[in-house]
Parts: C-alpha cells; structure tokens; sequence
C-alpha cells in the first residue's frame, strides 16, 4: 500500500497519521522544523482536545498531567477545572466544566504548545505505520496521473540541485494558518473579517486569585477597548501563566490598535489585571500569530488533496479554539482516506465528502459562535447579562452548560431568553 503524504507536523498533520496508522494505513509526515520546536498559542487545551485523543488512546489525556518524560521542560500540563470571565464593568463570574467526558482526567488542561506537539511527536515516532521526514521543506505539488507528486527544492547554491520529490496517491496538506498549499488548492487567501490576530507572552509568580471557586481556571477579560476580543490568563505550572490578547484582525485595524501596546496599558491599568500581574514578571517575548476563523466555509478538498487543522481555516470565531478542530479534522480526513483506497477513488468529486464531514459536524458550531462574537461587541449588553448571571444560579448554571454544548448555545438566539432575564425569571 502507497503511503499517504502529509505536510505539516503540527496537531491536525499528526492526528491525521496516528489516525490513518489506528486503520492500518501507512503515511509519510513532512516538516519542515526538527523537534522539539515551538509554536505561538494560547495553550489551552479543552475537553473537546481531550476527548480526540481519548479516540486514539484512553489512556494519553492522563499521560498530558501526570507523565513528563515527553517534556523537555519537565512542566507537563495543569489541570483546569473551569472558566472565568470578566464583563467590562469588572463584574465577573466563575463556570465550572461539567466534566462530560472521561471523569478519570481534568476536564481542560493547560500546557505549552512545545510540549504538546513533542507530546504527539512520541507517539507519532513510536507508531510503526508513520515515517517521519524532519527538517525538510516542501516547496509544490502537482496532480501527475494516478500520483500526487510533492517537490521540494533544494538551495541552488549547492552542487546538488535536483529536487526530491515524495510521490503518493493522495496528499493531507497541515502546513498551518498561512498555509500556501490552502491558497493553490482552493484559493484561500487571508480574509481580515474572517481572521483574528493573537500575541501571547509567558508571566512567572502570578497571583492566584482568592476568589475562583474551582481549580486553575481559564480567565478571559472582555475589556472595552478589544471587544469583540479578549485578554487572557492561562495558568500553567510552577506559578507561570500564558497572557496574550486575541482580535479579529478587521476590528484592529479598524480601532488602529497595536496589540503589544494595549497588552502592557490593560495589565498597567485595569484594576484585576493589575492584581494578578502587578508582581508578576515577564519571561518571554510578546509574539503574535494568526488565527484562520470558520466563520466561512471554504473548499477543503481537490484532486488528490486534503487541508486539515489551521490550513482549512478552522478556529472557532468565538473562543479561538484550534486544537481540538485540528484534531477532528485529522480524524475525518483519516476516515474519507480510508474510503477512497478501498474504493480507488481520489478525485475532486469524492474527495468532497471529506468538506461534508467538516461542516456536519462543526459548521453549526462555528455559525453560534460567530453570532455570539457579535453579541459581545456590545460592552452594555454583555455588562446587562452579567450582572443578572451573577445573582441568577439558573442563569449561571445555563451558561455552564454552554460551555460544551452547542445545543445550550442556541439560546442566545432566542429573544426570549433575553425577556426572561429582564424579568428575573430564574427557569431559564
């Protein structure tokens, strides 16, 4: 069996190859980084992250928390155990996840994206059915009859100057959010309305705060002056915290802001912010990257090519999650995969089922979320329900279940839901 190509090690390139190797089928994964590298994230890792990996094996959710050998910072991840979020009227209010997937591990867990990937690079290195290429550039592509053919040239400074070429009947393309391959595919290009840029630095002795009711929570500040975006918190091992601030990229340039500025004036001057990283000290760069929302559907596939992860342009419009939709989307790519060897079919009208299981399953999320991002943009809205969500537990146990369920989700559309807060209805 010819092995499927994969270009890209991230979590969706990866996922894709433990998955194809769970159906016993062989792939070549082609990065051009060596490991260990880094990667800029939020890191936080969800249920929903959790969860995909309990489909590859139950047992690695608890390998992330308890088993660092992977790590070559001997940190590992920390368990989270629920959300907060602060209105920008300084009101906040703490949501603990209802833990709806394996009760055996932490619901969330935070954990450098570094030690993530090396993570599922063990695991990719230990499975037998994936070859592994580091280091190595791949530069084209091109359908060549019954073959894909990927390129990569080398540096015409050198004497050898004949590219190699890896050859396969279908080709997975997990290159990331400025993917070029996304762009030859399917004409993907960068779109400010549907697209967030993020910055994140790393702070060391932050403060816990005194008054979270559940452990580690994930914190987000909804700040006047990045709505509809957010600051975060991201608490990690030994007293670090992950701090960055994410937007969509069109509301930046529309307010003329400069992320890293604002970033340093919210933790100089709001008052929580203040409270929490006022003694803290920063250990690392400010770093940005990009986000690619799903708040469009685009082509995910054509003769002989998938995108996954990032490069099919699938982080939630809301909250920013990519991990655990890299994750999915290695998983149905492995499964539309699986289809087309058996039966022998790689063209651009089969390989269409693969978008279809895409949007099945997360378009009518991706469809809530960019409503709610649009809610939010709103400091007097989102003031209003927060303050009724801190004196109504029916509210407060609403928003929890929203959390994980898309259904619950649905509720923010309903112009009722609002009456009934006004009223003070507590059966919400």
């Amino acid at each position: 069996m010819e092995r499927v190509l994969i270009v890209g090690a991230g979590p969706a390139g990866m996922a894709t190859a433990l998955f194809l190797a769970k159906k016993g089928i062989p792939s070549t994964l082609i990065d051009k980084a060596t490991f260990p590298r880094d990667k800029i994230c939020g890191d936080g890792l969800s249920g929903w992250v959790l969860h995909m990996l309990d489909k590859l094996d139950e047992s690695w959710g608890e390998e992330l928390v308890q088993d660092h050998s992977f790590s070559d910072h001997q940190s590992g991840g920390l368990g989270s155990w629920g959300i907060r979020f602060y209105a920008p009227n300084g009101k906040s209010i703490t949501l603990p996840y209802l833990s709806k997937y394996n009760p055996e591990q932490p619901p969330g867990i935070v954990m450098r994206r570094k030690e993530f990937d090396y993570f599922l690079y063990h695991k990719v290195k230990n499975t037998d059915a994936i070859e592994m290429i580091e280091g190595t550039e791949i530069t084209d592509f091109k359908n060549d009859g019954d073959k894909i053919v990927l390129t990569k040239r080398h540096n015409t400074t050198r004497q050898n100057t004949t590219p190699t070429r890896y050859t396969g009947k279908i080709a997975v393309f997990a290159d990331g959010a400025r993917s070029k391959f996304a762009q030859q595919l399917s004409g993907i290009q960068k779109d400010d309305h549907h697209h967030a840029t993020g910055i994140r630095t790393y702070y060391k002795s932050v403060t816990i705060d005194p008054e979270s009711t559940v452990d580690n929570p994930v914190e987000f500040y909804f700040l006047r002056s990045v709505l509809p975006g957010y600051l975060w918190i991201f608490p990690l091992p030994g007293g670090f915290a992950n701090v960055g601030i994410g937007i969509r990229t069109d509301v930046m340039k529309k307010k003329k802001i400069h992320l890293k500025s604002e970033l340093a004036r919210c933790i100089r001057e709001d008052p929580q912010l203040k409270k929490r990283l006022g003694g803290a000290k920063q250990t690392g760069p400010v770093e940005a990257w990009d986000l690619p929302l799903g708040s469009k559907k685009r082509k995910l596939s054509g003769n002989r090519c998938l995108l996954v992860g990032d490069a099919a342009s699938l982080v939630d419009p809301f909250t920013g999650e990519g991990i655990g939709n890299a994750l999915n989307s290695g998983m149905h790519a492995a499964e539309q995969i699986s289809e087309a060897i058996r039966l022998n079919r790689f063209d651009e009208e089969f390989l269409k089922g693969y978008d279809k299981r895409i949007y099945d399953k997360l378009w009518n999320e991706f469809r809530i979320s960019t409503m709610i991002q649009k809610l939010v943009a709103s400091p007097r809205l989102f003031n209003w329900v927060m303050n009724r969500a801190t004196r109504n537990q029916s509210l407060q146990n609403t928003f929890i279940r929203m959390i994980d369920d898309v259904d619950a989700r649905k509720l923010l559309q309903k112009p009722w839901f609002y009456m009934k807060i006004l009223l003070g209805i507590s059966n919400i």
